[in-house]
């Protein structure tokens, strides 16, 4: 399922420009310390050597401005994340953590919970936008043997046929079978505007797109793309989507 948390504080926050990893570390302690949590944090569900956590979460939405100087982005007022787990396991724990009214601990900054709404979506064709940018990358060898990542554009044919890959092992990581049908394809929305983003994650460049996609497949990779996120990272803040229209 997925939730959108309103939280508030009564001074400013401020983060880095490059906030992922603290946030990353913020919720998942505001999730608690039980047994689920220290598993999506040390292990998630493996693949051909590849662990994938089955959730995401958004860019930090609200009123804020960016300070040039500290390199740091100033909120002004409530702030809003999208969380979205594909487990039952991280419904339950989403359930109890909300329960309590459990604040969120943001540097040194404690944020209160006032708000979290389950956020309903129906898993056909449809349009959705990305809450946090969209990244998927191959590690290929350059002609003098070093490691290159490539980082591929929505423009490119494989763009989608990454995208459509990185599901399928999810899948196979979660069920330890085939998808019955892998159907899925995702095309930038004609009516959107696609932006890249550059940031940065333990000092490695990452490099994203944020815009609206048009989404066509089966219900099965629908909901995970939905549920999961779409893409690469996901478990550090990136491909967390929203529906926005059915086709």
């Amino acid at each position: 399922m997925k939730y959108l948390l309103t939280f508030y504080s009564q001074e400013p926050v401020q983060v880095p420009a490059n906030y992922n990893k603290i946030l990353q570390a913020a919720l998942l302690n505001w999730l608690g310390d039980g047994a689920y949590s220290a598993f999506l944090h040390d292990r998630g569900y493996q693949r051909d050597k590849r662990s994938f956590k089955m959730y995401t979460f958004s860019d930090m939405m609200g009123e804020h401005f960016y300070q040039a100087e500290k390199k740091k982005l100033i909120f002004t007022g409530p702030i809003q994340i999208c969380l979205t787990f594909y487990s039952d396991e991280g419904h339950s724990i989403i359930a109890e953590t909300v329960s309590v009214r459990r604040p969120l601990r943001l540097g040194h900054v404690w944020l209160q919970l006032v708000d979290c709404q389950l956020v309903m979506e129906e898993y056909r064709d449809c349009v959705v936008e990305t809450l946090s940018p969209v990244t998927i990358h191959s590690t290929l060898m350059t002609g003098d043997g070093r490691k290159k990542t490539y980082f591929y554009s929505p423009t490119e044919k494989d763009f989608s046929t990454m995208l459509r890959d990185n599901l399928v092992r999810k899948y196979k990581a979660y069920y330890d079978v085939e998808p019955e049908n892998a159907d899925f394809k995702i095309l930038p929305d004609t009516f959107g505007r696609l932006r890249e983003v550059k940031t940065y994650y333990s000092g490695f460049q990452i490099r994203a797109w944020k815009g609206r996609f048009r989404l066509y497949g089966s219900v099965e990779m629908l909901e995970l793309a939905l549920m999961s996120g779409i893409g690469a990272r996901n478990s550090i803040g990136f491909g967390c989507i929203v529906q926005k229209r059915l086709l």
